[in-house]
């Protein structure tokens, strides 16, 4: 009986020094600087890119690109998948998983003539093409 009473006690003894330890070592905190020089990993794939697009803007009628991806949100108790657009106008250099290329016609939303940032990416390409939750819909 005496063994194990030595052996709780070296246990004892061996968790409040490694929590000694942790609190006192500095190792973390000399380490952040370098730590947060870490270049950060921008997107440079998103689910869609739309190019192409006919858009009003401030009255003038503008071709450019956007992107839109996928969101993970919580509706009534389950995952769904939203695209969210995330990027107007600087897509050029960005990849997408599929890509759509509108050829001049116009985007359209409920009274919305231009794609706006975090806006479902539900919409229609002139009279005819129409996107839902960013897929092409009767394609």
């Amino acid at each position: 009986m005496i063994i194990n009473e030595k052996k709780h006690v070296n246990i004892y003894i061996a968790l409040v020094e490694s929590f000694k330890f942790i609190y006192e070592n500095d190792i973390v905190n000399n380490k952040l600087d370098e730590y947060l020089r870490i270049p950060q990993n921008h997107v440079c794939f998103n689910d869609f890119i739309y190019k192409n697009v006919k858009i009003n803007f401030g009255g003038s009628k503008i071709i450019t690109n956007f992107a839109a991806q996928y969101k993970e949100v919580l509706k009534n108790k389950e995952i769904v998948f939203e695209a969210l657009i995330t990027c107007v106008g600087n897509a050029e250099n960005l990849n997408g998983h599929l890509e759509y290329d509108a050829k001049g016609l116009e985007f359209s939303q409920e009274e919305i003539y231009l794609p706006t940032i975090n806006q479902i990416a539900s919409f229609k390409l002139g009279n005819s093409i129409e996107f839902v939750n960013g897929l092409r819909k009767n394609q």
